[in-house]
């Protein structure tokens, strides 16, 4: 009996963070240069949030409630407020900012995201 030794494949690297894989990290760190990466990495996907997303642009201490919905209930602006409708919504804001903090921390220490 002949025993025929194969090669074995090469390890892929991969980004966690998008579910893809690569042949090597040239191509993983190209692919962390790409918009569709950036995004990923920025979304607070991954929770199950129950209020609105929070407006984009804000730092997390900026967050303030809607002085039109905390005296009457109602909002002109609606859906569009940048503002907080609820004090459960505006204490998940900042929870969902920092979430979002956090995955950048954690991509970049694992250098999956920020410059070459």
């Amino acid at each position: 009996m002949k025993i025929i030794y194969m090669e074995r494949p090469s390890s892929l690297v991969s980004c966690i963070y998008c579910n893809v894989s690569f042949v090597d990290k040239i191509e993983l760190r190209a692919h962390c240069q790409t918009d569709t990466h950036e995004m990923m990495i920025m979304s607070d996907d991954g929770h199950d949030w129950y209020w609105r997303p929070p407006p984009r642009g804000f730092k997390s201490d900026t967050y303030v409630l809607c002085e039109n919905w905390r005296d009457s209930g109602s909002c002109r602006y609606g859906v569009q407020c940048v503002q907080a409708h609820g004090e459960d919504e505006l204490i998940e804001w900042k929870e969902r900012f920092h979430y979002r903090e956090m995955k950048l921390q954690r991509a970049r220490e694992k250098e999956l995201f920020g410059e070459d």
